[in-house]
């Protein structure tokens, strides 16, 4: 496995799939605490160069969870580091059936694969080239598929004129909620100021419950992108004033989309949400730097813990102070209460969203640019004499 972060990829898998178990979902019977002690001495193998024991552990964790795709994975990593590349491809073969490129994991597998030092030893080979493009057309059609099928509602506040141009605000849910649950939170916020609010949901379902659904990374942005095409479409809207909002994963997804796609969320607005510096990285780009703003508001007494990473309001100070460096306007915030939206959530989205949508302050200390005074008109030559010549 890749060990730069985000290399325990298992910790972010269990985060973004609201998931309590590493990776993959305990099997009936299955010892999911012993599963999860060989998974972590697999992983200190596969760190330490000692391949072979790896690959030992792993195949012993592939026993212990039959439907666990990210096993015959780490024992393709670990093939590959010790470069048998037969069986690494095999392993590769048997992680693709389980399931290593399901949405429901939550996690981009290919893009992860692209930057996995433990593959640069398959990456040359035909084989590996042919299992990488045919996941990679796969995945395009199914991505094309399901950013058309994203569903998403809206609400608007009594006495909407659609003549009018109005502020959006788009709010993604977090991990087991859904757009008809999570838009509720944000009635009054639209009744009092006069916003149109536009709840978009995660393509993820819950197989055992409908209600509950979770965000494919791989395609959440586009997702709300497309969407925000559709309201355009449909609606005058204010494109200053066009604002994303999450809570847990959502938040993520919120923050990402908007680094993604600078100039069309001028603002991003979390309570509680997921906020991992190095997943924000590779979207950072200090040309974009003055087209984002971001108010991460996080309940002080919110305990959530990213798994292998810290406490959610920890990671998300450590964002904040990220996305500064880079030259993002960004502050963060606490309000009282447990996680979760707070109770005066009308006040406190107003004031986020009043400092996130308010212009850039000039540098103190700049002095304001006067207009050059207007020249005075030259007059104009005297006519050169007659030439008998039609100029």
């Amino acid at each position: 496995m890749k060990k730069s972060v985000p290399f325990l990829l298992v910790a972010f898998l269990a985060l973004l799939a609201g998931q309590t178990r590493l990776l993959a979902q305990d099997e009936e019977g299955g010892d999911s605490e012993n599963y999860s002690a060989l998974f972590q001495k697999g992983i200190k193998a596969l760190e330490s160069g000692h391949s072979q024991e790896g690959v030992d552990l792993f195949k012993k964790c592939m026993d212990l969870q039959p439907g666990d795709p990210i096993s015959p994975y780490n024992v393709a990593c670990g093939y590959a580091q010790m470069k048998q590349k037969d069986e690494a491809m095999k392993y590769l073969g048997i992680a693709k059936e389980r399931g290593l490129f399901d949405r429901r994991l939550g996690q981009d597998m290919i893009a992860h694969m692209a930057k996995d030092s433990d593959m640069d030893n398959l990456r040359d080979s035909a084989e590996y080239k042919a299992f990488i493009e045919e996941e990679v057309k796969r995945r395009k059609a199914e991505t094309e598929q399901s950013v058309l099928e994203t569903f998403y509602k809206t609400y608007r506040y009594e006495g909407f004129d659609k003549d009018q141009a109005h502020p959006l605000l788009i709010v993604l849910h977090e991990e087991g909620s859904n757009a008809y649950t999570f838009i509720e939170e944000f009635h009054a916020f639209a009744d009092q100021k006069k916003w149109l609010v536009v709840a978009v949901q995660g393509s993820i379902v819950n197989p055992n419950n409908q209600d509950q659904t979770a965000w494919d990374v791989a395609i959440a942005s586009d997702a709300v992108v497309y969407v925000l095409g559709k309201i355009q479409a449909r609606y005058k809207i204010d494109a200053s004033r066009v604002v994303l909002c999450g809570v847990g994963q959502g938040g993520l997804v919120a923050i990402q989309t908007a680094l993604r796609h600078p100039g069309k969320f001028p603002a991003v607005v979390n309570f509680c949400g997921t906020a991992i510096p190095e997943m924000l990285k590779p979207d950072l780009s200090k040309e974009n730097a003055g087209k984002v703003a971001v108010a991460l508001l996080q309940a002080k007494d919110d305990d959530a813990r990213v798994n292998g990473a810290g406490l959610v309001r920890e990671m998300a100070q450590k964002s904040v102070e990220l996305l500064a460096k880079e030259g993002f306007r960004a502050k963060y915030t606490e309000y009282d209460g447990p996680r979760g939206m707070p109770r005066d959530r009308v006040a406190q989205l107003d004031d986020a969203i009043a400092w996130a949508c308010k212009p850039p302050e000039k540098t103190a200390g700049a002095p304001e640019k006067k207009p050059a005074p207007a020249k005075k008109p030259e007059p104009e030559p005297a006519p050169a004499p007659a030439t008998g010549e039609d100029f």
